[in-house]
């Protein structure tokens, strides 16, 4: 089991059909939601080196400094 709480590698690892097998509050932090992966260790490091290459992640970064120039 993996726990994540990125949603961008959240979404990607569930866009490649990944299951999530739960979905729980952050302790630390009440307002973050941890997304938990049935994935070894390994499918983990080698997806997260997929979307650290992917459009997907280009995309996200877009997002972001778009939200950071409207707020």
């Amino acid at each position: 089991m993996i726990e994540i709480t990125d949603l961008a590698l959240a979404a990607f690892y569930y866009m490649k059909g990944k299951t999530i097998v739960e979905v729980k509050v952050n302790q630390r932090n009440k307002s973050q939601k941890i997304f938990v992966f049935g994935i070894t260790p390994e499918e983990h490091a080698v997806l997260s080196l997929e979307f650290a290459n992917s459009e997907f992640r280009k995309y996200d970064d877009a997002c972001r400094v778009l939200k950071k120039l409207i707020h």
